[in-house]
């Protein structure tokens, strides 16, 4: 199996695997950039957004192959999954609905909850422990916390089981000024919330509170398509064909 896999996505669907800046191997999926990917289950699988709608793809990362496929409750109304994130043995979607859906993976993929979070697609997501921040057009960045998730295998309901403990409850709505977000990241202090917007700019939050910190006008507007959050150092990239480096004392 791939160790401490570094993984890249372009617009045309192909990914790569990387390590010590060496190119591992390229495959491509049926989306055209606009769905998110990401790494899982100690690097063994790949979990892609399909173009076909709400369709998820789960890929063995040694050989490419799909392992699987995974389709929400009500799929035909959701869209395109536009935001994904794999942690701990949770897959958690967002949809171009505004719909936020989180899986369970182990022993069977199970669907664990489903909440109306926006009025628009999350265009961004990040999650650190219990809580799931997301972005989207409508102006907002939402902390959700996510509690009653089964933590152990013996926890785990059976499939005939339909009884769901989990929930979701919004604990803040932070206001944007501008017109979308393109990605959210927590810092790994878990005191610092750093979003770019389809402005150009990078905004920063305090984690403890939520109060604005600062605006850096980081690219030319509707510039920033990434950006990556570490220690002090946000990396950004845009449209603009440029890439910024930042430090934050």
């Amino acid at each position: 199996a791939v160790v401490s896999t570094q993984s890249t996505g372009g617009r045309e669907g192909a990914i790569s695997l990387w390590k010590d800046g060496r190119r591992l191997k390229t495959t491509k999926v049926e989306s055209t950039g606009f769905c998110s990917f990401d790494i899982a289950d100690n690097d063994r699988h790949c979990y892609v957004g399909l173009d076909e709608r709400a369709k998820i793809c789960c890929l063995d990362i040694d050989t490419f192959e799909t392992i699987r496929t995974i389709l929400p409750s009500d799929s035909n109304k959701r869209g395109l999954c536009w935001s994904l994130k794999a942690k701990e043995n949770l897959l958690y979607l967002g949809f171009e609905s505004g719909d936020l859906v989180v899986f369970d993976t182990r022993l069977h993929t199970r669907q664990l909850l489903d909440l109306k979070l926006h009025n628009e697609i999350i265009t961004a997501m990040d999650v650190r422990g219990d809580q799931v921040i997301t972005a989207s057009p409508d102006n907002t960045i939402k902390v959700t916390s996510i509690v009653g998730v089964p933590r152990t295998n013996e926890e785990i309901p059976a499939p005939s089981d339909t009884s769901c403990p989990v929930q979701g409850q919004t604990l803040h709505t932070i206001p944007m000024k501008c017109q979308g977000t393109s990605r959210v990241a927590v810092r790994e202090d878990n005191r610092l919330l750093a979003a770019s917007g389809w402005d150009g700019g990078l905004r920063l939050f305090s984690r403890k509170k939520y109060n604005f910190l600062a605006l850096v006008p980081a690219h030319d507007p509707e510039a920033i398509c990434d950006m990556t959050l570490d220690n002090n150092h946000v990396i950004c990239s845009g449209r603009d064909k440029k890439i910024s480096f930042w430090t934050f004392y």
